[in-house]
């Protein structure tokens, strides 16, 4: 399932095939992945692993995304493997000197209880990572124990920001529309990490009713228009994120992600959908068609983000099927 993954992150990165299926594989820490069934949380048809292509004003990036052990039956196991795998994952990408804010978020939101732990449908986080570069990420899931998850979201937000006013004010103001859905850090060093919020909405509402005015520029919506142009998705197919300095608390980026999965566009509308939004932004250019050429691969998430400095990205996350 994941070898083919690896041979088009290798490709279009232009790194070695056997550094990128190291780090893959440590990142997933299951041996058995694709032998067995898993049970992850990335996307609807709960595939493990992901690529993520980002396109900016003058080049891609390339991440892989994991939800770690993800056949593990044992909850509690499969927690402490992907930690594991956390760890390892840092050393090979370059980015030790985050392992240790990594490890206090994890604390902070995942004590490492049995019985709590079981509650998870599937792994309590995943974790991305960086085949071209240093750079790497974890995402926690806030939706199980949601109450506390959002207690402790908060109280992770003082702890780990300068100044946490900025990050607790969205908090607050998103909650009576969305449900806090996962917290996370993305960065390559500790004064270049964000703390990451995400939410799934409980209803529509317009992008400039969420009180997070990042939202309210009209990329977003240029954005939404040229994605989902005559369809619809529910509530629940659109995530949003916000992304916040840990070096001083402001908010850094903003970020929409659309469901692959609700959209459905299917292997011959994805790269004129994904052009129109490369090309009405100037940024690189995503090589859709040569991914999708493949038919074993199909895409999960088209996310939209700008960071304070206007900086766009496109990403869009290709994962394997069910069908290799």
């Amino acid at each position: 399932m994941t070898c083919e993954l690896f041979q088009i992150a290798a490709a279009f990165s232009r790194r070695p095939l056997d550094l990128i299926t190291t780090l893959g594989n440590a990142m997933l820490a299951d041996p058995e992945a694709g032998a067995r069934r898993a049970s992850a949380s990335l996307n609807p048809e709960g595939i493990p692993i992901e690529l993520a292509v980002t396109a900016s004003d003058d080049r891609l990036k390339f991440r892989l995304v994991v939800d770690p052990a993800a056949t593990d039956a044992n909850p509690a196991q499969r927690y402490r493997r992907g930690r594991a795998a956390l760890r390892e994952a840092v050393v090979l990408n370059g980015t030790e000197l985050l392992h240790a804010t990594f490890a206090r978020q994890l604390d902070a939101m995942l004590p490492d209880d049995g019985a709590r732990l079981a509650a998870y449908r599937s792994g309590p986080f995943c974790m991305a990572a960086s085949v071209d570069e240093p750079g790497i990420a974890t995402y926690i899931d806030a939706s199980t124990h949601a109450e506390d998850a959002f207690q402790r979201a908060c109280s992770w937000l003082e702890e780990c920001l300068p100044d946490a006013r900025d990050a607790l004010a969205a908090v607050h103001t998103m909650r009576p529309i969305a449900q806090l859905s996962a917290v996370g850090i993305e960065g390559s060093t500790p004064r270049r990490a964000l703390a990451k919020l995400y939410w799934r909405l409980t209803s529509p509402v317009t992008l400039s009713s969420l009180g997070i005015e990042a939202f309210a520029s009209a990329d977003f919506a240029c954005f939404l228009r040229l994605a989902l142009r005559e369809r619809r998705v529910p509530a629940s197919g659109l995530m949003l994120a916000a992304g916040f300095s840990m070096n001083d608390g402001s908010l850094h980026d903003a970020k929409i992600n659309l469901c692959g999965h609700c959209l459905d566009w299917g292997h011959k509308n994805w790269p004129g959908v994904v052009d129109d939004c490369t090309q009405v932004f100037g940024l690189a250019a995503i090589p859709t068609r040569e991914a999708l050429s493949r038919p074993q691969i199909d895409v999960s998430f088209l996310t939209f983000g700008c960071d304070r400095y206007g900086n766009r990205r496109i990403n869009s996350y290709f994962r394997p099927t069910e069908k290799q």
